[in-house]
């Protein structure tokens, strides 16, 4: 594994915030073990490097403590802050080697976000905007966690390919929008990159239909922004004739990779809409229906994708064939790309 397989001063998202609770939570995030644990006064998160300097041993097989994480071998205290605050053996005495990597961690929109490159870097203003998850309605509101054997890269291509959902997807059927039409692709002011497609009049997507008269067409807006280096907001728009697609129904969704190791990805998604809001039923259809989406379909392709390229990667140095709905991923890539290598060599 190379370093150059990730850009470092950047937020991921290291769990959902109802994963970190009481326990102790251990993640591999690029590569290296982390510890999630929240203070016992303040539920604050906090993550550790979860490798005791005395043995080596995880702390994450210790437990919480008044002042932080004792240790589950020799008993040493870690406080969040990743210094040394107890030694039970001999006079007690501290060395000043007695610490762990303190991560800064940030819980904003439900998630627990991490900064794994330098620590003075760490700029919570840099976090992507996913306020749209707090504003809806929470009864609309759901999330889940998804371990993918499979590099993170190929699970953004996904999500910025929306042409596969027409054959994946039965509940996304574009009626050929996405399919025919090639995206757009910007390059925005924040370093963001926006890949959309637009077509119509057409049927409505499928898990919009019961909102329309039978037979209806509308026109369809599908757009996903990637904020570096693999957060990604995808809305589905979808309005009647003559009316604003942003006046329209709204689907809003979240997908965010964090890298594991090179061939394993922790997978976040969630979402909320912005219609029919008070039916339970059909909240917890589409929250199943989405669940099956990533969990069912793109989940067992993308890994079976990572198996048939073995340990490669880089997907394009296998020179695959090129379709029109791959120019958003192959712009993200590039961008990507460029980022880390600036990081590595200012």
């Amino acid at each position: 594994m190379t370093n150059d397989l990730y850009l470092r001063n950047a937020w991921y998202v290291a769990a959902l915030a109802g994963e970190v609770e009481t326990d102790l939570l251990r993640r591999l995030i690029l590569g290296e073990p982390v510890l999630l644990f929240r203070d016992e006064q303040s539920g604050a998160p906090s993550a550790l490097h979860d490798l005791c300097p005395h043995r080596f041993a995880p702390l994450s097989r210790g437990k919480r403590v008044d002042g932080g994480i004792q240790c589950g071998y020799h008993g040493l205290v870690f406080a969040p802050s990743g210094k040394c605050v107890l030694n039970p053996h001999g006079n007690g005495r501290i060395l000043p080697t007695a610490a762990v990597r303190a991560f800064p961690v940030i819980e904003r929109h439900g998630m627990i976000w991490i900064w794994m490159g330098e620590h003075d870097l760490a700029d919570p203003s840099l976090i992507p905007d996913f306020s749209y998850l707090d504003a809806a309605d929470q009864r609309t509101r759901g999330a889940g966690y998804l371990p993918t054997r499979a590099n993170y890269q190929l699970l953004t291509d996904n999500i910025l390919d929306a042409s596969h959902a027409d054959y994946l997807h039965a509940l996304l059927d574009s009626d050929g929008g996405t399919r025919h039409e090639a995206p757009r692709v910007q390059e925005l002011g924040d370093g963001s990159v926006e890949v959309s497609w637009t077509w119509g009049p057409a049927s409505p997507m499928k898990f919009l239909s019961h909102m329309y008269a039978p037979g209806a067409e509308v026109h369809t807006r599908l757009a996903v922004r990637w904020h570096a280096p693999s957060a990604m907001h995808l809305r589905i728009s979808s309005a009647a004739e003559g009316e604003e697609l942003d006046q329209g129904l709204q689907a809003e969704a979240m997908h965010i990779m964090t890298p594991e190791t090179a061939r394993q990805t922790h997978y976040f998604y969630g979402g909320v809409r912005s219609f029919d809001v008070a039916n339970d039923a059909y909240t917890a259809a589409f929250l199943e229906g989405a669940r099956r989406a990533f969990a069912d379909e793109d989940k067992p392709m993308i890994e079976a994708v990572q198996a048939n390229m073995g340990d490669e990667t880089d997907i394009f140095a296998m020179r695959p064939l090129g379709l029109i709905g791959d120019a958003g991923g192959v712009r993200v890539r590039e961008r990507l790309r460029r980022l880390i290598a600036a990081e590595r060599h200012p």
